[in-house]
């Protein structure tokens, strides 16, 4: 449960809340009924565009990240099954 303000480019999750990382470029509205207002907002300042320029920036560095490592994972498991057995896997 969060009882305070949580900044904006920051993820927390847990019971209690704890930090878990930041992401540039993102804005938090704690409110569904606050949606609009936070838009017109970020719209007024002028800095939709460097956050969406941020956020894409994240996306991109997440999504080769996660293509990495499945890549990795991937290459493990195929070693893996191509690794004979031992005479004491064998039975």
């Amino acid at each position: 449960m969060v009882t305070c303000d949580i900044p904006d480019g920051e993820i927390w999750a847990g019971n209690p809340a704890r930090f878990l990382k930041k992401v540039d470029g993102a804005a938090v509205i704690d409110r569904q009924e606050r949606v609009m207002e936070a838009v017109e907002d970020l719209i007024r300042q002028g800095t939709m565009p460097e956050n969406a320029k941020r956020t894409r920036q994240y996306a991109l560095q997440k999504h080769e990240r996660n293509a990495v490592q499945e890549k990795l994972r991937n290459d493990f498991e195929t070693l893996l099954s191509e690794m004979p057995l031992s005479p004491a896997q064998e039975g």
